[in-house]
C-alpha cells in the first residue's frame, strides 16, 4: 500500500510548474504628478463661435486653394441639392436653402449677422431688404465659385459691364472677398482681350455694339459706381474703367459728338473723377511689373473690405425679426 506523501505534513510538489517570476513594473508607476508649472495655459473660451473668423483665413494660400478645389467638388452638389440645411434665406419671393458653415466660411456678412441655430433645430430664417439676384448670384457663388454672366463674355455683349459692375457691388456688400476678386479678374480679362483685338484689328473698333457700349453700357456703369456710397470699396473696380478708356481713346477722338457730350448730363460730374482714375492709373501702370495685375489680391481685398462704414452699409438690408 503506497503512503501518501501529504500525511508527513509535506506537500507533494507538481513537477510541471516551473520558478516563479519577479513581478512586472506597470508602465504609468514610472510616471509623476505634474506640476502647475508644467501645465499650459488654456485658450480662452469662444464667447460666440458664429461670428469667429473663417478657419480658412488663417491658413496659407495654397492650403487655402488646394482646400477649397476639393471642397467645391462636393459643395456644388449640395447646392443643386441643399441635403442637411440649416439656414434658409429669404429675399422677395426667393428661398434659398443653404448651409452656415458655407456662408460664415465666404461672408464677411453672414459672419456678423448670420443667428444661432434654433433650439428645436429647426433652420435659421433671414430675411433680406434687397435685389433677389443680388443675394441669388452672391450665395450660389459661395457653392460653386462661378458667376457665369461675367465669365469668358466679349464685352461688347450688350449689358456685359453693367451685369459686370451690379455684381461687383452685390459682393462687396456682402464682403465676399473671393467673389470680388473673381469679378475684378473677368472684367479686367475681357478689357485685355478687347484692348489685343482693337490694336490687332482696327475695324473691329467699328463694330455697331461699339456704340451699344460707349453710349449706354458705359455711362450705365459709371453710374452704379459713382453713386456708391462708400468709394473706396470701388477703388479696383474704377481703375479698371480707367484702363479701359484708357484702351478707347483713340476711338473717341476719331467721334467728334462724343466730346460734345461731356459737357452734358451726367458726364459734366463724371469727368473730373474720371480724370482723377485716370492719373492714379497711370501711376499704378508705372509703378507695377508689365506681367502684373492691376486687380488687388486676396489680402488686400480683405482689408477692403473690413471698413467700418461698409459694415453700417450692411445692417440696412436685413429686415427685422
Amino acid at each position: 500500500m503506497t503512503r501518501d506523501a501529504s500525511l508527513d505534513g509535506k506537500a507533494a510538489r507538481p513537477r510541471n510548474l516551473s520558478k516563479s517570476k519577479p513581478p512586472v513594473s506597470r508602465g504609468w508607476e514610472s510616471f509623476s504628478t505634474p506640476s502647475k508649472s508644467d501645465l499650459k495655459p488654456a485658450p480662452p473660451p469662444v464667447t460666440n463661435p458664429w461670428r469667429k473668423p473663417s478657419p480658412l483665413k488663417m491658413v496659407s494660400k495654397e492650403l487655402r486653394d488646394k482646400t477649397l478645389t476639393w471642397l467645391s467638388r462636393f459643395e456644388v452638389s449640395l447646392w443643386e441639392k441643399p441635403l442637411c440645411s440649416d439656414v434658409v434665406v429669404v429675399c422677395g419671393a426667393n428661398r434659398f436653402f443653404v448651409h452656415s458653415s458655407i456662408l460664415i466660411r465666404e461672408s464677411g456678412w453672414f459672419r456678423e449677422h448670420l443667428h444661432p441655430p434654433e433650439a428645436d433645430g429647426s433652420a435659421v430664417s433671414v430675411k433680406l431688404r434687397c435685389a433677389p439676384e443680388a443675394a441669388g448670384y452672391c450665395v450660389r457663388f459661395m457653392y460653386t465659385r462661378r458667376v457665369e454672366i461675367c465669365e469668358g463674355m466679349d464685352i461688347l455683349e450688350p449689358g456685359y459691364l453693367t451685369r459686370c459692375v451690379l455684381m461687383y457691388c452685390s459682393a462687396v456688400l456682402f464682403r465676399v472677398d473671393s467673389m470680388v476678386s473673381h469679378i475684378l479678374g473677368c472684367v479686367e480679362t475681357a478689357f485685355t482681350s478687347f484692348a489685343e483685338k482693337l490694336n490687332a484689328q482696327p475695324h473691329h473698333g467699328q463694330h455697331a455694339d461699339m456704340n451699344v457700349l460707349v453710349y449706354i453700357d458705359l455711362p450705365g456703369s459709371l453710374e452704379l459706381i459713382y453713386v456708391a456710397p462708400n468709394q473706396d470699396t470701388m477703388k479696383p473696380m474704377r481703375l479698371l474703367m480707367a484702363r479701359f478708356i484708357d484702351s478707347i481713346l483713340l476711338w473717341l477722338s476719331g467721334h467728334p459728338w462724343f466730346a460734345s457730350d461731356l459737357g452734358r448730363g451726367k458726364w459734366v460730374e463724371w469727368v473730373p473723377r474720371l480724370l482723377e482714375d485716370q492719373a492714379e492709373y497711370r501711376r499704378a501702370l508705372a509703378a507695377r511689373p508689365p506681367s502684373k495685375s492691376l486687380v488687388p489680391d486676396e489680402a488686400a481685398v480683405g482689408e477692403l473690405l473690413s471698413n467700418e462704414r461698409l459694415r453700417q452699409e450692411g445692417n440696412t438690408i436685413m429686415e427685422d425679426a
